[in-house]
């Protein structure tokens, strides 16, 4: 797991922490050996009613694969993770409890 900057707060809930070893397993298996990259979590400027600033929400990039691709691995995703709200957005993917 890499985060983008040094800005970036990541979560303590143990119940996100466990979404992001998920998604960590998932990135690794579809090509990206470092693993998840988090690009917000606690930190940042989110929409109203967010859960980022309570530590049970993060952003974990998915830029580098093709529209696709990050269809198939959001899909697969939203399968191991049913008990999250996981969104999909242009350039990342958003799981929350």
């Amino acid at each position: 797991m890499k985060v983008a900057s040094s800005k970036v707060v990541l979560p303590d809930h143990p119940i996100i922490r466990k979404a992001m070893k998920v998604a960590e397993k998932l990135w690794v298996e579809n090509g990206q050996p470092d693993g998840i990259t988090v690009t917000a979590g606690k930190n940042g400027i989110h929409s109203a009613g967010s859960w980022h600033p309570y530590g049970c929400a993060v952003d974990i990039r998915n830029k580098y694969w093709p529209e696709a691709k990050k269809k198939e691995v959001y899909n697969e995703l939203k399968r191991r993770l049913p008990q999250y709200d996981v969104v999909l957005h242009s350039t990342h993917v958003l799981s929350l409890i």
